[in-house]
């Protein structure tokens, strides 16, 4: 490879390379996370920073732009290109953004708590004003049964919705869903994209959601159809 990028934020914990040793060797390092402030960054609560940046599409717009710079200088003659397509890129996230704030702006104080099976949505919980509870540890585990704690919130908030994540196992999450009156056929993506090809109904439209657009697209349209029942 001419160009290498991580996503960063400790979502690569088990990836050992030295990216300075990497660079030595003429290789054009790219850490997505760099292009954000300290400030952008949620924390866990055991004090690591949650990896899951992308959920909120104006980040995600800063990781664009600093991936055009890495390219940029990975291929001089190329950068006014690079340049452009990454503007391109961050004015339809920015939109995205924007269009999507709007959209929760109507949503209802009551109803703007959201269970998700694995810790991937805190993110965007914070881009759009929603409090964001998980069943699934950090380390994708999910317990035998709902913490006390937990169920307790989903009570007092009438949580009646478990969005599911595409990788979590739907008989383990409907298992836990059940004894609490939870609703889980709501898929979101936010720990990978669809294969090649994948088209999902979505509410405005049939989404071919295996690039991030329409995948976000699809989550915020199923999160919203949810949320504005409740």
């Amino acid at each position: 490879a001419d160009v290498f990028f991580l996503s960063g934020l400790g979502l690569e914990s088990r990836f050992t390379f030295n990216l300075d040793e990497l660079r030595s060797r003429g290789l054009f390092v790219g850490v997505l996370a760099n292009g954000l402030l300290e400030e952008d960054i949620l924390l866990r609560p055991d004090g690591k920073s949650d990896p899951h940046f992308w959920m909120n599409p104006a980040l995600w717009a800063k990781a664009a732009q600093e991936a055009a710079v890495v390219l940029s200088a990975a291929s001089p003659p190329a950068a006014v290109w690079f340049s452009d397509r990454s503007h391109e890129y961050i004015t339809d996230l920015e939109k995205f953004h924007a269009d999507a704030a709007r959209q929760f702006s109507g949503i209802a104080p009551r109803s703007r708590f959201l269970l998700s099976s694995h810790d991937t949505m805190s993110y965007f919980g914070k881009a759009y004003s929603l409090e964001v509870r998980s069943l699934a540890t950090a380390a994708g585990e999910a317990p035998a049964k709902a913490p006390d704690e937990l169920v307790a919130w989903l009570g007092e908030h009438n949580v009646r919705s478990l969005f599911r994540e595409q990788l979590a196992d739907l008989e383990t999450i409907r298992k836990l869903a059940r004894p609490l009156s939870l609703s889980s056929d709501s898929t979101v993506f936010s720990l990978c994209l669809a294969p090649p090809g994948t088209r999902l109904p979505g509410i405005s439209s049939e989404l071919e959601v295996d690039s991030y657009l329409p995948a976000m697209q699809y989550t915020l349209e199923a999160v919203l159809g949810r949320l504005a029942v409740n």
